[in-house]
């Protein structure tokens, strides 16, 4: 056996993860960094205009609030340890649809909040430069810089990215507890007379307002295969950095309000200057800003990092391009999730308005929270853990909390939040629900790195060859051959290696591999690199072979499949090869090998149009290669008509015309009452005989895969018999990867 062939095997099946290589502190430090943005800037000035000088007590009731979303998360992240945070807990609570949507939502959310740290940390950047009015194309520009550098920081590593947020975290908590200190050295408590003038909605509408600065615990849930010993730590990381951020906001609302009053930092567009300044002067505007460039880039850094785990984890369950669940070799990083996010927050940063964006960020997030919540409910209910009474009301206090949040939402933002859903089940009834599937019922292997990417692309010239039967292998690849340009196109050798039911893929081509499929694989390779053909060879693990089939022909982008007729009762088609064919939407030539004898007499039934040319030119290249001829016959009934006669002729001119290489050929028209028995006859004639069969118009059973009249030739034949079957109608232009978007998995 060949170890290099199985290492190779075992190591490509392995599943993408990471290296748990943080700590708590290096898990705080993420949630810190989300959690401490730029907002604590700005929308404490717009929270004391609502609430008044009782500003502390909308901190409190929103870090309450907020505490039950922790709750939820951390009983969760107990449980669960993969990346993703709330996708992973939906998705494994609650199915696919649902695991989708919630990630769909927090992906899409986390972008706008990247872009909106983006905007933050350019406005910051520029308030340092001194300059007082700046065009809206160099913010955007700024921005778009911010998000490339730390996108190429993230991808270098993770020493790189966690050095750089620890070192922009720290630095801001140290800026905003020195506000908090100058603010106590003029605190005055005849700023807090009249602590609540519009009451208690006041309050209520400050909380509306910064509630989004409390959802960055969630991001820890993100990365929490980075985290040692996660279902611990990452619980513990995400309650130290609320409480952490809180204490940090409650203590700078507090004293800022003592220093200069809440009706001047309600006047202000950037209210914590005004505490600065205090004490400072003029050095108090720059220590903000660069106290904001600090807080933007700590959470645009987090975010960014935990927003490609997002991308990542949904394309590693296959809800996205499974490119995007991949991790690099070298650097053990998200490369093509962290590029794909990076890119989508820089469009959104150049084309969206600041004030939609964070309305948008506010709505996907609060929505994702809503199943998450219904996740954890089923979580208790299913869990042979005992639950304690009011740990079974969290999920849905939480759940009235964040719904309650939603709905004080503008109507753009709802607008927008209902858009976003409809477009988000448009991509996962479209792509995601089939992608999911696949991905679910098995892994490829490929065994070779090279690769042809214009015609994976273009789906042209591209032919699948599922491998069972050694016997058969070099027939079935001088056949795809013969049906592909020279130099041009590519031959998918598939071996197929079966699971059990209800084991994973990965586990079994880790423990289960079977010394024929190990020889089945190397003979793939072998004729791999011998054929002057590209081919490509792959190992698929399934517990469904025929899906296995129809999933590679969909992710090889494949039009067409030649294999061989496997029998069941008698001659007819097995179940197997019913399955394969009722669930693709390609083309598909069967090979029923009777002998090994060469094929040098070489017969073709010629009944019509559809399948003529793809026969003409099976049967002329495989007779040139044995120095063999081919036999054009045409089979009329006694009484035929002048009609059928002309129609005769034309599909022999026309099978002439298509014939070729310089193999001899000759043509026969022969006249019958019974075309069956007669082409029967003739096939003790030939060493091969080719017939075309349209697919049927009723629904598919044992007798009709090809039609009954295909399927009694290949029973009764004497020689080897090839089947051609073409798509119906606009099918057979459709690429199988569109196709599959509008094909469902049967059960």
């Amino acid at each position: 056996m060949n170890s290099d062939l199985v290492q190779h095997i075992l190591k490509s099946s392995e599943r993408a993860e990471f290296k748990p290589d943080k700590g708590l502190f290096g898990a705080t430090t993420l949630g810190v960094g989300a959690l401490l943005g730029a907002g604590v800037y700005v929308l404490i000035g717009l929270a004391a205009s609502s609430a008044g000088p009782g500003l502390w007590l909308s901190y409190v009731l929103c870090g309450a609030l907020t505490v039950l979303t922790v709750m939820v998360y951390s009983d969760f992240a107990r449980e669960k340890t993969a990346s993703g945070g709330g996708y992973y807990y939906a998705y494994s609570q609650l199915g696919s649809f649902w695991g989708f949507i919630v990630g769909w939502h927090l992906a899409v959310g986390s972008i706008f909040a990247c872009a909106l740290y983006a905007f933050g940390f350019a406005s910051y950047v520029t308030s340092l430069s001194g300059i007082r009015s700046v065009p809206d194309w160099e913010i955007k520009l700024i921005s778009a810089i911010a998000i490339f550098s730390l996108v190429l920081m993230g991808l270098r590593g993770s020493k790189g990215g966690d050095l750089l947020g620890k070192l922009f975290t720290w630095a801001n908590v140290t800026v905003l507890v020195t506000i908090a200190v100058i603010g106590a050295m003029d605190f005055d408590t005849a700023h807090f007379e009249n602590s609540f003038p519009s009451g208690i909605s006041g309050v209520g509408g400050a909380i509306s307002l910064i509630y989004i600065s409390f959802f960055g615990f969630q991001l820890v849930a993100n990365n929490a295969e980075e985290v040692r010993d996660s279902k611990t730590t990452v619980p513990r990381a995400m309650k130290l950095s609320l409480l952490i951020a809180f204490l940090v906001y409650l203590v700078v609302a507090v004293f800022a309000v003592g220093a200069v009053g809440a009706d001047a930092l309600a006047s202000s567009d950037v209210p914590l200057v005004l505490v600065a300044q205090r004490r400072l002067g003029t050095a108090g505007l720059i220590f903000i800003a660069l106290g904001g460039v600090l807080a933007s880039a700590a959470a645009l850094n987090s975010t960014l990092i935990s927003q490609s785990r997002q991308i990542f984890a949904m394309g590693r369950d296959g809800m996205l391009p499974k490119l995007l669940g991949a991790v690099t070799k070298k650097r053990g990083q998200p490369a093509a999730a962290m590029a794909a996010g990076g890119l989508a927050t820089v469009l959104v940063t150049l084309f969206a308005d600041v004030t939609f964006i964070a309305e948008s960020a506010n709505f996907a997030i609060l929505f994702a929270m809503l199943p998450v919540c219904f996740g954890l409910h089923r979580l208790y209910a299913t869990s042979e853990k005992k639950v304690k009474k009011w740990k079974r009301a969290v999920p849905f206090v939480a759940l009235g909390a964040n719904g309650a949040l939603l709905a004080t939402l503008d109507m753009e933002a709802l607008t927008f939040g209902l858009g976003l859903f409809g477009i988000g089940c448009g991509v996962f009834l479209m792509y995601s629900r089939t992608a999911e599937v696949r991905m679910r019922a098995g892994i490829s292997i490929s065994l070779d790195e090279k690769r042809n990417y214009l015609s994976l692309l273009t789906g042209a010239n591209r032919i699948l060859v599922p491998v069972s039967n050694p016997d058969t292998i070099e027939t079935l690849f001088k056949i795809s051959k013969a049906l592909l340009p020279p130099h041009l196109g590519e031959i998918v050798a598939l071996r197929i290696a079966r699971t059990a039911e209800g084991t994973h893929p990965y586990s079994h081509l880790r423990k289960q591999l079977e010394q024929s499929e190990i020889r089945a694989v190397e003979q793939m390779v072998t004729m791999a690199k011998s054929c002057d053909l590209g081919i490509r060879p792959l190992l698929r693990a399934t517990n469904n072979p025929a899906q296995g089939i129809r999933h590679v022909a969909v992710e090889e982008n494949c039009s067409l499949i030649v294999m061989g007729w496997t029998a069941g009762t008698g001659s007819t088609p097995s179940r197997f090869l019913v399955d394969v064919v009722t669930s693709s939407m390609t083309d598909f030539v069967f090979l029923n090998l009777l002998d090994n004898r060469p094929f040098k007499r070489i017969g073709v039934a010629l009944g019509g149009r559809d399948n003529l040319a793809m026969m003409v030119k099976i049967a002329s290249t495989l007779a040139e290669e044995t120095r063999g001829n081919v036999h054009y016959f045409t089979v009329l009934p006694d009484d035929f008509s002048a009609r059928e006669l002309r129609f005769s002729k034309v599909l022999q001119r026309e099978a002439l015309e298509n014939h070729t290489g310089l193999a001899t050929f000759h043509t026969e028209l022969l006249t019958t009452p019974n075309a069956l028995e007669t082409i029967i006859a003739k096939s003790k004639e030939f060493d091969l005989l080719l017939i075309g069969s349209a697919p049927p118009m009723q629904s598919v059973s044992d007798a009709t895969l090809i039609g009954s009249f295909s399927t009694k030739v290949i029973e009764q034949a004497s020689c080897a018999t090839i089947v051609v079957r073409r798509t119906l109608g606009f099918g057979r232009f459709i690429p199988p990867f569109i196709a599959d978007m509008f094909t469902f998995e049967r059960d």
